[in-house]
């Protein structure tokens, strides 16, 4: 590449607030617009992709050395993510590596950009329409499910809201693989975002965790959207941790006085401690949820027995 053209894309870094590590080769192809998001581990772009005439969006890798436990789930998120295709699931592209004006590796990935600046954590929904948006997360968490593949890491922010108001289910960096004999990113370290996270992710044991530990998170998330709080402390992650291995929440009513019985039952048994008490996977819940929204009210005695604890 010329001088020219390095400086050339200096001023656009500095125009768009890009990282000094990405690409100026990316820039062959790509036409960078702005920053989306920016994380701990990645930055995320909308871009222009020239080849194909289309508006996507470009993840990017922040720098770590080859080999590097960050740069294996970053490999795995595209493998596994483009092995899903569902109209609830933010579709990947392909993925690859190209090299800065040093010589340097930078790992990046494209896919579909989701119109509307929103993810699930920007919206207030009533408690019938945020049972209506987690029967639509559940249903692409399901497929996943179906596929053999466990998010672990479902939160409001991994869930993007477009310009119609229609959810999707991205980033599976934290994702495995139920079948995989290679352990990857299951190793006995505690991972996932902490108010999210189910008791078995927060013993970080490795084989604990399942289908499951999906179906606790989408309860988290259905219990913030009523109650305007997660189910339990966040002061501290040691008070977090101890409440999630021991304490039961707060029934979600406490903060929503007027929320259905039948809704506070769906999340307080998606929040069950113990997995096997739990929705046996995303599927179940979401034919619950669907009970819920047909209006199909279940006799007390159905959830009295299902939530004896309570």
């Amino acid at each position: 590449m010329e001088t020219t053209e390095i400086e050339s894309f200096e001023l656009l870094r500095k125009d768009l607030d890009l990282p000094v590590g990405l690409s100026p080769f990316l820039t062959d192809r790509y036409e960078f617009v702005r920053v989306v998001g920016s994380g701990s581990t990645a930055t995320v772009y909308e871009a222009r992709d020239r080849d194909h005439d289309r508006t996507l969006a470009i993840k990017v890798l922040h720098c770590e050395p080859a080999g590097g436990e960050l740069l294996v789930r970053f490999r795995q998120e595209i493998s596994i993510a483009s092995f899903l295709r569902h109209p609830g699931i933010v579709p990947v592209y392909d993925g690859g590596v190209a090299f800065d004006a040093a010589g340097e590796p930078v790992h990046y990935l494209t896919m579909a950009y989701i119109g509307g600046g929103r993810t699930l954590a920007h919206l207030n929904p009533e408690p019938r329409e945020a049972a209506a948006l987690l029967e639509r997360i559940a249903d692409a968490v399901a497929f996943a499910h179906s596929r053999g593949i466990v998010h672990r890491d479902l939160k409001p922010g991994n869930i993007l809201i477009d310009s119609e108001g229609n959810p999707w289910v991205t980033d599976f960096g934290l994702a495995k693989r139920l079948e995989a004999t290679n352990p990857g990113t299951d190793t006995g370290t505690v991972l996932g975002t902490a108010p999210y996270m189910s008791p078995e992710q927060v013993l970080g044991v490795p084989g604990l965790q399942s289908v499951r530990t999906d179906v606790y998170a989408l309860g988290v998330i259905l219990y913030e959207l009523v109650a305007g709080r997660t189910p339990h402390d966040v002061s501290s992650i040691a008070v977090l941790f101890e409440q999630i291995l021991h304490s039961d929440p707060h029934p979600p009513s406490r903060f929503r006085p007027d929320l259905s019985r039948d809704l506070e039952a769906i999340i307080l048994r998606a929040l069950e401690k113990d997995p096997t008490r739990r929705f046996s996977d995303a599927a179940e819940m979401r034919e619950e949820l669907a009970r819920f929204r047909r209006g199909e009210i279940r006799p007390m005695g159905f959830w009295k027995r299902v939530l004896r604890r309570f």
